[in-house]
């Protein structure tokens, strides 16, 4: 049980017990209500208010600020019975005496008082109404938009499979949904936790099932519940004791009484007896007399017989109890070992978990300052990146105009050049023409062709030579 919370609740006696099949789970609520203190609570289904109470109870001890609400027409239905008023009369006697300041009974149906509730205003809905199907399911599903981020179902009953009660099937039904917890003791009673922030308390509950601690916190539960219906009973055999003793009282004082008017008739009649002068009339009155009272007599010593046979089966149903509450008070004392112990390990757990906080806290200065360098490293990294970049973009753009100067002088000296060796060739075309025709009028001439003999001999001279 090492994610369970412990919490004095549980060991609390309840002040208000009414018969009721409810009790075995009054520490259970009161812990709920401790560790959970929700703003606003309500019952579905109060009749004589033994679980109602109960919440009652633990809200006024821990001084919270919860309100509470109880739903019931207390008339009765066909699992409750019918009854009259006398219940809820009774009821709200002791309720406005101890809790009217921040508890309200509503007397009315369960849709009729919807709209007194806003959405998402319910802390913890305990459903305990007419317990079909589909009546339950009906008010699970009018109320559940009721309940709060935080919210809580409880229904009772989950256990029970005669008649047509259906808790146990809608249960099977919504743990399908949503995370819970179940206990199987007082005809069962399933915790529902249908709201997205989960209270922690029952954080350990719902994983209980997982971590195998379940088995523990309901046997817990169940001992702190039997231990208050034993109590309930040895209670009751007292009062029962009581009333077996004033009834005997009577009966004794009556059969003492029958006795002295026994002897009063007895002595009258040996009066009559012995007086000659009396008529046997009035001596057969007499006798009659005696006759009826011996037969009272007897009755009354059977009644007393009877009676004081029923007290002394009291004593032994009393003697039993007793015997069992000294058991169950030996598992109490017991439970509160392990409570100590429980509350000692959580106070190791609590300064431990202080003494990580305060660590955690000046790591937390450390990785403050950490975080401010590197915000400035990365502010500068940026900035640097950023200046890196502008200048490959300065270079990039650099090169791309040189690239484009470089191509513009080149298209332009060779546009040059071409226009050049155009005028090279065109002054030299121009200059062969020149000579052509030169050539042509000295090949036209008089004096080259008188020459042609001498040049021709010069050829043939120069040729000797080589």
């Amino acid at each position: 049980m090492a994610g369970f919370v412990f919490a004095d609740s549980m060991f609390a006696h309840p002040r208000y017990l009414p018969p009721s099949a409810w009790t075995g789970h009054l520490p259970f609520a009161s812990w709920l209500i401790e560790r959970c203190a929700p703003e606003v609570v309500v019952e579905l289904g109060t009749h004589a208010g033994a679980s109602y109470m109960g919440f009652c109870q633990a809200v006024y001890d821990h001084g919270l600020s919860t309100r509470c609400f109880a739903v019931d027409t207390w008339q009765g239905d066909e699992h409750a019975g019918h009854y009259g008023d006398e219940i809820y009369l009774a009821l709200k006697s002791d309720h406005d005496r101890d809790y009217a300041g921040f508890s309200q009974m509503l007397r009315m149906t369960f849709d009729a008082a919807l709209p007194q509730f806003a959405d998402g205003s319910i802390d913890v809905l305990h459903i305990d109404g007419l317990h079909t199907y589909e009546a339950v399911r009906h008010d699970f599903e009018t109320w559940l938009p009721k309940l709060s981020a935080r919210g809580v179902v409880l229904f009772h009953d989950t256990v029970v499979r005669e008649r047509d009660f259906g808790v146990w099937k809608l249960w099977a039904e919504l743990r399908e949904r949503y995370p819970g917890f179940e206990f199987t003791h007082a005809y069962g009673l399933g915790v529902l936790i249908v709201g997205e922030e989960m209270p922690a308390a029952l954080r350990a509950l719902s994983a209980a099932e997982a971590d195998g601690t379940v088995v523990h916190i309901r046997r817990l539960f169940e001992s702190l519940g039997n231990a208050i219906e034993t109590d309930l009973k040895r209670q009751h055999f007292e009062r029962s004791l009581v009333i077996r003793d004033r009834e005997l009282g009577e009966l004794r004082a009556a059969f003492d009484a029958a006795v002295k008017k026994r002897d009063a008739l007895t002595a009258e009649l040996q009066a009559a007896q012995s007086d000659t002068t009396e008529s046997d009339l009035k001596r057969g009155h007499f006798e009659r007399l005696v006759v009826i009272r011996d037969r009272e007599l007897d009755e009354i010593r059977a009644a007393f017989d009877t009676a004081l046979e029923e007290r002394n089966a009291l004593c032994v149903e009393l003697q039993a109890a007793q015997d069992h509450v000294s058991a169950r008070e030996t598992e109490r004392q017991q439970l509160s070992g392990v409570y100590a112990e429980a509350l000692a390990a959580i106070e190791m757990i609590e300064r431990e978990t202080e003494a990580q906080r305060a660590r955690a806290d000046d790591a937390g200065i450390q990785n403050d300052a950490l975080a401010v360098a590197r915000d400035a490293a990365e502010r500068e990294s940026a900035e640097l990146r950023s200046q890196v970049a502008a200048l490959r973009a300065s270079q990039l753009q650099t090169i791309a105009d040189a690239r484009a100067e470089h191509d513009r002088l080149l298209v332009s000296q060779n546009d040059d050049m071409r226009r050049h060796a155009g005028e090279k060739i065109m002054a030299l075309q121009g200059e062969s023409d020149r000579i052509k025709a030169e050539m042509a009028v000295i090949y036209g001439s008089r004096s080259w062709r008188l020459t042609r003999g001498l040049r021709w001999l010069s050829s043939l001279f120069r040729g000797a030579r080589n």
